[in-house]
Order: C-alpha cells, then sequence, then structure tokens
C-alpha cells in the first residue's frame, strides 16, 4: 500500500506540474488581453463621464433643431444611429433616437464589448465621408453634441481593441476550459492520493500500535526478570538475615527487660559509688543487685558500668590519652562522663589530672589561691573554655557554689573538673550534694592492674593494635549496620505497592546482609583477640604482682620514724 501509494503521488506531482504550467499561460494571456483594454478603457470612460454633463435641456435644446441641424451635430446623431443599428436620416434621428426618455442612458449602457460589425462599419464609413467630424469642431456647433461625439469615437476605438483582444479571449477561454479538466483531473488523482495515504495512516498507526505493544510487553518482561532477580535476591537475603532478626529481637527483647536493673544499677553506681575504692564498689554492686534479685528486678547476669554506660571507641580515646586502662579507672572515666554534677576527683597520684589535661585541648587550670580566680571562672562560664581547679583542701570557695548548683548561664561548651592531692579528704555534705564525688586513688589491686596492662602494652605491642583496630572497626560495623538497618525501615515504610520494584530497598538489604557477615565474623576474631591478651596477660601478672607490691612497700616506708 505504501508503494503504490508512492506512485500515486508521483502521478499527482506531475499533473501538478501540468496543471501549474497551463494556469501561468493563461495568467500571462489573461494579463496581456486586459492590458489592451485597459489602454482603450480611459477613452471610454472618459467618454461616459462626458455623457454626465448633459441634462434634459441639452438634450431638449437638440429636439429643438429645424430639419436642417448644424452639419456636425447632426453627422454626431448620424453616428449614434449608426452605432444603435437605426437609420441615419434625420427625421428617423429625431422620431426613434431623440425622443427616448432615456437616450443618455441609452448611450451609458450600450454593449460595447458586443459592437455589430455593420455598426462599426458603417460610422467609420460615416467618419471617412465626413473628414472635419471631430469633438472639437463639434462643440463649436453644439456644446451638447460634442460628448455624444466623443462617445462615438471612444465606442469605435473600444470595439476594436475587444476585437484584437477576442481570440485571446477564446484562446483564453479554451485554455480555462482545458486548465478546468486538468484540474478536476488533478483532483481525482489527489482524492485518490488522500485515499491512499489514508491507508498507509492507517497501517502505520496500526504498526506503532503494534511496536508499543512489543515495547510495552518487551518492558513488561524485563521488569518481571528483574522482579525474579530481585525476588531471589530478597529471599536469599531475608533467610539468613531472618536467623541474625530473630537472634537480635531475642537479644533486645531480653536486654530491653534486663535495662531497668542494669540502668537502676549504673544509676546508683554514677551517685553513690565514687568516693569508694574498687574493692569496695565491687561489694556495694553485689548487694545492690542481691536486692534486684531478692526484689525480682531483671537485671544482666554480666552487669557491669562500662558494659552498661559505656562506648568502646570513647574508651579506648581515654586510654589514649592517659588514663589508665584498669576497670576502676574506666569506671572513673564513666563516672565524669555520664554524671550530672561537675565531678571532684581526689587524686594524690595526679592520674585524673594527667588524664583531663590530655582529654581537653584548651583546658584552663587554676588553684583556689589565685587572687583573680572569681573572674577566670565567670570568663570560663561564658566563652565554654573547660576549667580544672587542683590542688583544693577540704572546702570550695563560696564564689563557686553559682557554678557548682547550674544558677548562672553556662555555655554549652563549658567543662569543669576539681581535683584534690589528699589521700583522704572530709568535705562536708553541703559539699559532697554539689559535686560527683569521684575516687581516683591508686590501690596495691588496682595498681596491678595498671601495671599489667602497661607491662602488655610495652612487651606485646601487636596484642594492643590488634585490639585498638578491632575496637575501631567493632563500632564503624555496628555504626554503619544501625545506619542500614534505619534505611531499610524508612524504605519500607515509603516503599510503593510491590516491594520488588524497589532495588534501592533489595541493594540495601544485601548490603546489610554483608556488613552483618562482616561484624559476625569481626565478633568471633575479638573474641579470639580477647582470648590472647588475656593470655598474654596472663604470663605477665606475676610482674605486675611484684611491681604493685614493690610501690606501696616503697610509699609505706615513709610512715616509719626516722630514727629507725
Amino acid at each position: 500500500d505504501k508503494a503504490e501509494a508512492h506512485k500515486v503521488k508521483v502521478v499527482v506531482e506531475e499533473e501538478e506540474k501540468i496543471v501549474s504550467v497551463q494556469a501561468e499561460e493563461i495568467r500571462i494571456i489573461r494579463k496581456e488581453a486586459q492590458a489592451e483594454l485597459d489602454k482603450a478603457m480611459p477613452i471610454l470612460e472618459g467618454a461616459i463621464a462626458a455623457l454626465d454633463l448633459i441634462d434634459k435641456d441639452k438634450v431638449n435644446e437638440l429636439k429643438a433643431m429645424k430639419a436642417n441641424p448644424p452639419a456636425l451635430v447632426q453627422v454626431t446623431l448620424q453616428g449614434v444611429a449608426c452605432l444603435l443599428g437605426e437609420k441615419t436620416d434625420w427625421d428617423n434621428i429625431k422620431r426613434t433616437i431623440l425622443s427616448r426618455t432615456d437616450f443618455i442612458s441609452a448611450l451609458k449602457d450600450y454593449k460595447r464589448d458586443d459592437v455589430p460589425p455593420s455598426c462599426t462599419k458603417n460610422l467609420q464609413k460615416l467618419i471617412k465621408t465626413n473628414p472635419d467630424w471631430i469633438s472639437e469642431n463639434v462643440g463649436k456647433q453644439s456644446v451638447a453634441a460634442k460628448p455624444i461625439c466623443q462617445w462615438c469615437f471612444a465606442i469605435l476605438e473600444y470595439s476594436k481593441v475587444v476585437k484584437e483582444v477576442e481570440p485571446k479571449k477564446m484562446h483564453l477561454k479554451n485554455m480555462n476550459d482545458k486548465l478546468a479538466e486538468a484540474e478536476g483531473k488533478l483532483k481525482a488523482k489527489q482524492d485518490e492520493l488522500n485515499r491512499e495515504l489514508m491507508k498507509v495512516k492507517k497501517l502505520e498507526d496500526q504498526f506503532d500500535e503494534a511496536r508499543n505493544e512489543k515495547e510495552r510487553l518487551d518492558n513488561e518482561a524485563m521488569l518481571t526478570r528483574d522482579r525474579l532477580r530481585r525476588a531471589e535476591q530478597l529471599t536469599s537475603g531475608l533467610s539468613d538475615e531472618e536467623i541474625r532478626w530473630k537472634e537480635s529481637a531475642e537479644v533486645f527483647g531480653e536486654k530491653t527487660r534486663q535495662l531497668v536493673g542494669d540502668v537502676l544499677v549504673s544509676a546508683a553506681s554514677i551517685s553513690y559509688y565514687g568516693p569508694f575504692t574498687g574493692v569496695y564498689r565491687e561489694e556495694l554492686v553485689n548487694s545492690w543487685l542481691e536486692k534486684c534479685r531478692e526484689y525480682e528486678v531483671p537485671f544482666s547476669s554480666d552487669y557491669s558500668l562500662q558494659e552498661t554506660m559505656g562506648n568502646p571507641v570513647e574508651i579506648r580515646d581515654w586510654s589514649l590519652q592517659g588514663l589508665p586502662s584498669d576497670s576502676v579507672s574506666v569506671d572513673n572515666g564513666i563516672l565524669v562522663s555520664r554524671g550530672t554534677r561537675f565531678p571532684l576527683m581526689i587524686d594524690p597520684q595526679t592520674q585524673a589530672f594527667r588524664w583531663i589535661r590530655n582529654k581537653e585541648k584548651s583546658l584552663m587550670i587554676i588553684k583556689m589561691t589565685d587572687k583573680d580566680l572569681e573572674k577566670k571562672v565567670e570568663h570560663t562560664t561564658k566563652s565554654g573554655i573547660p576549667l580544672l581547679i587542683e590542688d583544693i583542701g577540704e572546702s570550695l570557695d563560696p564564689t563557686l557554689d553559682s557554678v557548682l548548683l547550674r544558677k548562672v548561664p553556662l555555655d554549652k561548651n563549658f567543662r569543669f573538673y576539681i581535683t584534690t592531692k589528699m589521700t583522704n579528704p572530709h568535705y562536708l555534705p553541703e559539699i559532697c550534694i554539689r559535686v560527683t564525688l569521684i575516687n581516683f586513688t591508686v590501690t596495691q589491686e588496682g595498681l596491678e592492674e595498671q601495671l599489667l596492662a602497661d607491662v602488655v602494652k610495652k612487651e606485646k605491642p601487636d596484642v594492643e593494635k590488634t585490639k585498638n583496630k578491632l575496637i575501631m572497626t567493632m563500632a564503624a560495623n555496628q555504626k554503619k549496620l544501625k545506619e542500614l538497618e534505619d534505611q531499610i525501615l524508612q524504605l519500607l515504610a515509603e516503599s510503593s505497592d510491590n516491594i520488588l520494584d524497589d532495588e534501592v530497598l533489595i541493594n540495601t538489604l544485601g548490603e546489610s546482609k554483608e556488613s552483618s557477615i562482616l561484624i559476625k565474623e569481626k565478633v568471633e576474631e575479638s573474641i579470639k583477640t580477647k582470648q590472647a591478651i588475656e593470655e598474654t596477660r596472663a604470663q605477665y601478672k606475676l610482674v605486675a604482682e611484684r611491681g604493685s607490691i614493690l610501690y606501696f612497700v616503697i610509699a609505706d616506708l615513709a610512715l616509719i620514724d626516722p630514727m629507725y
């Protein structure tokens, strides 16, 4: 059908060229004929316009002339008789022409395009026999006859032009007939072409519809394949994640249940056991846990303040900043960072002082004896600079009460620390309720644990590096897993009706699975590393015990009277 339409289109284009050529020829002939007619038209229009000057009185003047009117007037009216096909004698002119009431109108409405040849022939004879018959001469004899004379000559001239143009008109008519016939054929061909084009258009529409349907089916097939692939990924991912999520749900459920006792004991520890040594703290915690068991308050079987309130990465940073890595010192660090009241640290060995100095980069250190104490305190509270007052006695300056009780505006970055080197200070209750009292005094057991950590770090640095690296990796992976789980929950909440169309969600599930596997491997690795560290620590435990004993023996020598 498209080929057939092309054939018809070629024929139509040829026909259009022929018709266009014929139309151009007709236009040229029409233009030439009109140009020749236009030459005679001014004369004719001027003569007709002159007839408008003849009124009824002038016509009556012509009628009133006697039997022998002026010669040129009579010739003029004979010319009119010639054109009207009447007899040219004067009596007949008066009777048949001048007597007409529509004489002037008849001249204006004369059929100039169809003047009989006999009329023009008689008029030409009249002109030959009367060579002085011109409008100027006629006007001298009769003003009314002059425009009539002009009209006669104009009609004669116009009829000559019409005769010359007539063949062109006939040719033009024939050309118009041929053009009409050609246009008719062209119209038929164009209609045929339009019908063929409609067929082609219909077929093209059908083709486009079929192609669109094919594309739709292809897209649907591709979507189905993608959904199958994602379904496999989802099934594979969820099959493994289901186990982890069930285990995590059980662990979280148990931890949530135990959270009541853990937080209760942690709050009590932060509030009350700061002033005591490590051994007595342990006794306090055990007594609290026993009460929790007695009153059926759930708590973790392996409860520790470090596990409940500590952050492994933060604790590692404290160690790098100089805080000893034994459990008592780590618990003291938690008391400093988690307590709501500002810490007052009993620090005879200045371990807390060194840790705080390294921890706070822009720390301001002052003493109670400083003259401008009040100004410095006010400056730090407003500018957010951490402040440490060292070496206090058993009393505090009353000007610090407003800061300790937070009665003045404090910058959000402001942190306040107080230390004393007294080994066994006695603080009044009004001081104890204003601060978190924390005992950083080194005991024999505590020093033994510190020395053990330092010896292992010195003798086996690779073990310590592995431990630190593992802590950082575990923290990063746990953070990433938490972010992925949050993202999965968000994507599930925002997901469309078909979860298989959400490729981001499927990929996130896959990434979560990979992260959980990696974390599981790291957890297993951390257990092995912890075991290796404990084995290494056991090897050097005797060294730490001897070092601790040696320190306290030397320290106790100061208690012997000098005379001995």
